[in-house]
């Protein structure tokens, strides 16, 4: 069970030392001192993530993309459209158009691909289709994970306002305990000053995390599609993080990243592209059939075959060809590439995923329970003269990074978490 900022302070502020009331520090407001955050309930991530995967402007780039190369797969191993053509032919003097031998004709030529073009540019076009298709999927699982880290950044952040507050109360105690002390001379300027300076700091401090917040809103808005100026209450928890397959990461990223699917289905069209390019070096036929009469009423019938004669082939079907050649050699290379940084990543998110792992339950059993000791014994010491004013601040300040450190190492490794799913191309919409 997490262990929260709000449970210590209670404790703090129920062994209060000083006897004078609680005031605000001047110049303090709650308007000015409120996180960005808007009252209600926040969304869960697992909606974001959906709202996203509905709605993002960059995936439906990519859906219409995929659409439009599916339409593009009959086309390619069509026909040519067929000619209709007519004719008058005169035969005789010029300009003697009812001569005997004169004839009128309509014909119809149908140019046909060598063997095997249609096929090979129909299963090139059906190999682009899958290459779109794959980039989809590499786009779900990199949203959802966008997502999910953006959403991390937001809870750590809200997390530590809760913290800076709560720190705020303690430390307007402690500028009431110290001014009393001050005013009759038990303390000098310097202890007061200092308090002082802690909520200057505090205010500094929570104005920053107003700042980044909005601008983590607006990225996150800008993922799910919404108006710029939609609100995004306080965060308090985060799904609980459980990756159960880390120590077979680099197979199981190897064998399911989307980004090296996307790379095989590149090979794998641009081998499409080399086979029709060789195939295209093939010579074309062209068929007719029409059909007339001559002036005299005689029937007219033309059939018609023609070939192309590839004479142009080594200054154009040649060098296309040896060009999707050399396209298949950089797809291959680019996997090569793609596999080597699918391998990079794979053991710094494992490295990650032990490291915060393991500092979150540093921090649960040991630097929060210990911080916050600390910083009841500094004020148990302080209130009865046998420790400096410094050593509490010291103290003070060891318990408010303790309970931030803790915020942020739960945020690390949520975003490492939604990576590794990403990595091993997870069901982006998966219950977490």
């Amino acid at each position: 069970m997490m262990i929260r900022a709000r449970d210590f302070s209670r404790l703090f502020f129920g062994l209060a030392l000083f006897a004078a009331p609680t005031r605000p520090a001047k110049g303090e407001t709650a308007s000015s001192l409120a996180a960005s955050a808007p009252s209600g309930s926040a969304p869960t991530v697992d909606m974001l993530v959906n709202m996203a995967l509905k709605r993002a402007p960059s995936l439906g780039a990519v859906q219409a993309r995929f659409a439009a190369a599916r339409e593009q797969v009959s086309p390619a191993g069509a026909l040519p459209d067929p000619m209709v053509g007519a004719m008058y032919q005169s035969i005789g003097k010029p300009w003697q158009p009812m001569a005997p031998m004169s004839m009128f004709q309509v014909e119809v030529t149908q140019a046909i691909p060598g063997a095997g073009k249609r096929a090979a540019r129909r299963a090139t076009a059906e190999a682009d289709a899958t290459t779109r298709k794959s980039e989809i999927d590499a786009m779900r699982v990199r949203l959802a994970a966008e997502v999910r880290a953006n959403y991390a950044q937001i809870y750590a952040i809200d997390r530590e306002q809760v913290a800076v507050d709560e720190a705020r109360q303690l430390v307007n105690v402690l500028v009431a305990g110290v001014t009393a002390r001050y005013t009759s001379g038990q303390v000098d300027q310097e202890a007061l000053v200092k308090v002082q300076l802690e909520l200057s700091e505090l205010d500094e401090r929570t104005a920053d995390l107003i700042a980044q917040r909005e601008i983590l809103v607006s990225t996150l808005n800008e993922l799910t599609a919404q108006p710029v100026t939609t609100k995004l209450p306080a965060l308090t928890t985060l799904p609980e993080a459980t990756f159960r397959d880390i120590e077979s990461i680099d197979r199981l990223a190897q064998q399911r990243s989307a980004d090296l699917k996307v790379r095989r289905a590149a090979i794998a069209a641009a081998s499409r592209r080399v086979d029709s390019a060789e195939k295209e070096t093939r010579p074309n036929f062209l068929v007719g059939l029409g059909g007339g009469a001559t002036v005299a009423g005689d029937p007219v019938v033309v059939l018609r075959f023609g070939m192309e004669l590839p004479i142009w082939n080594s200054t154009k079907q040649q060098p296309m060809a040896r060009a999707a050649r050399h396209e298949l050699e950089a797809a291959h290379a680019d996997l090569r590439d793609a596999d080597l940084q699918v391998q990079q990543v794979a053991e710094k998110l494992a490295a990650q995923w032990r490291r915060d792992t393991d500092q979150i339950r540093r921090y649960r059993d040991a630097i929060i329970p210990q911080s916050n000791l600390a910083l009841t014994a500094a004020r148990s010491a302080y209130s009865t003269g046998r420790a400096d004013f410094g050593t509490l601040i010291e103290d003070f300040r060891r318990w408010l990074n303790a309970q931030v450190g803790l915020a942020r190492r739960e945020a690390d490794k949520f975003s490492t978490y939604a990576q590794l799913e990403a990595l091993v191309d997870a069901d982006p919409l998966k219950a977490q």
